[in-house]
């Protein structure tokens, strides 16, 4: 997955027009929706609870920091990001589902707008997973869906 994570940011400083991809890796915040250990995540105990308490922790992450874009790499964490940036009165402009070129398996783009400020929530499938970055028939999509998720900028 560190490969997958490097060869993202390589897209991202190219999307960008920035020489070092390492300082674009090392301005972006990183971490877990459920900041708690386990296995995974069916073997997670009092799912429920910790489900609130990791919504509650972003809730407050995403109040403090002004983020222009979110990318996911599971469905748990899309759907909660976007029910809490829903939640906070963002306004929902666009969905977009965009092939990745690995079966049906996609991703997901949204747009959003609050205080004439837009916002990107993206999904791409698990990147330990799928190894889409870097692999050559993904590589038409991906320049899509990066396209999409960093046309403001």
């Amino acid at each position: 997955m560190q490969n997958q994570f490097k060869l993202l940011f390589q897209e991202i400083a190219k999307i960008l027009n920035k020489k070092n991809f390492v300082e674009v890796m090392e301005s972006a915040v990183c971490g877990y929706f459920i900041p708690f250990r386990s296995p995974n995540f069916k073997e997670l105990k009092d799912k429920k609870d910790v489900i609130n308490f990791s919504i509650k922790l972003w809730m407050k992450i995403l109040a403090k920091v002004k983020f222009k874009t979110i990318l996911c790499i599971d469905k748990l964490t899309f759907e909660k990001i976007k029910e809490i940036l829903i939640d906070e009165k963002y306004e929902l402009l666009s969905e977009q589902d965009f092939k990745i070129g690995w079966g049906n398996n996609k991703s997901v783009v949204l747009k959003f707008k609050k205080n004439n400020n837009t916002f990107t929530l993206a999904r791409f499938p698990h990147l330990s997973r799928f190894s889409i970055f870097g692999r050559d028939k993904s590589k038409t999509y991906l320049d899509k869906i990066m396209e999409e998720i960093f046309r403001e900028f």
